[in-house]
């Protein structure tokens, strides 16, 4: 069964106590006081999250038809003993649980493996900035992450915005690959954040359509499925995914404070299909800030990688001609942010 957290203490709900119908918690029963030897929680079911019952005798235990019961099976996670959960330190120190290996997605071709690589450890620099930018949100602010891969930036943020007492922050993750998705939905779970980060499995562009991955053999971005994407025809079944624009979906990414995209070079199409969002940007001058933070090939790069144009002209281009035309200069560019790879950062203040 899946280590499962009290959504109200947080305590974790002790899986002997609600599954051993004989035993119990032997720590819990033991003849030296129990509770002081097992710090779970004994009191609320596993299953549904009332007192009074362990989930041995849980009415939604076996019933198939219940809506609890249905929810508690989206929440089985791959594993299934604490031991197996494997405690890794972000860049900022905070502890996160990943859920699973996400090499079994994607061919072990890069020798990808979360425990392994260094996907926490990256971008050490960008990271810090960027925990820095979150902190200073308004509250209730939202921050989007397009292009999400395995959830290292999202969840690093959201992990770090809740051991810094800002619960308040929503966090919205793209990603169109569906097994990664699903990959960080159980992370997701695992952290005990599902009320605050939000999981979509679609592409992020500059129009509503259908796209598909645009593979090439010889890019690193195609064996480790940071893949690009393209536009096709037809629906979203036969290899094809949803891409939609932000602005599609601004009541549920508002109010917007940041926007991290790194989308494989489609950065600058992102942007166009949020100027909408961005232009609902408070305009009081003592209003939250919001950033824009994303990444830019080099001209050199893009073409290796199998793109066109010179990546940091097409967003420089996009922010001075879209999203600030015909108005007061809103979003005005401070220094990028180069790491291990070179990010372009807008400030809105």
């Amino acid at each position: 069964m899946p280590l499962r957290n009290d959504p109200i203490s947080n305590r974790t709900i002790c899986r002997f106590h609600n599954y051993d119908a004989k035993n119990g918690c032997k720590k819990y029963n033991d003849d030296r006081g129990g509770c002081e030897h097992c710090s779970l929680d004994h009191e609320k079911c596993h299953v549904c999250l009332v007192k009074g019952h362990p989930a041995h005798q849980c009415i939604h235990l076996n019933n198939v038809d219940s809506d609890v019961w249905r929810d508690f099976c989206a929440l089985t996670l791959t594993n299934t003993r604490p031991e197996d959960y494997p405690t890794n330190k972000t860049v900022l120190g905070d502890a996160i649980v990943w859920i699973g290996d996400p090499s079994v997605i994607i061919p072990k071709v890069n020798g990808f493996k979360i425990g392994e690589d260094d996907q926490l450890a990256r971008c050490r620099r960008q990271k810090k900035i960027e925990a820095a930018y979150m902190l200073g949100l308004g509250s209730g602010s939202v921050v989007v992450d397009a292009g999400a891969h395995f959830g290292d930036t999202v969840m690093t943020l959201a992990v770090h915005a809740r051991a810094k007492g800002r619960s308040d922050l929503r966090f919205v993750a793209l990603e169109p690959c569906v097994e990664k998705c699903d990959f960080l939905q159980s992370v997701v779970a695992a952290n005990n954040l599902v009320d605050s980060v939000t999981v979509l499995n679609v592409a992020a562009g500059d129009e509503i359509c259908v796209v598909k991955p645009a593979v090439n053999a010889k890019v690193r971005a195609a064996r480790d499925g940071s893949l690009r994407y393209e536009y096709c025809d037809g629906d979203s079944g036969g290899g094809g995914v949803s891409m939609i624009t932000l602005d599609s979906i601004a009541d549920q990414i508002s109010p917007i404070g940041m926007l991290h995209i790194d989308v494989e070079g489609w950065e600058s199409n992102v942007l166009r299909g949020a100027k909408k969002t961005l232009h609902s940007v408070s305009r009081d001058d003592d209003g939250p800030p919001c950033f824009i933070i994303a990444e830019a090939w080099t001209e050199k790069e893009s073409l290796r990688r199998g793109a066109e144009g010179d990546a940091e002209e097409k967003i420089v281009r996009v922010m001075e001609d879209e999203v600030n035309r015909g108005e007061v200069r809103r979003f005005e560019r401070v220094g990028d942010i180069v790491d291990v790879e070179r990010n372009l950062v807008y400030i809105y203040k």
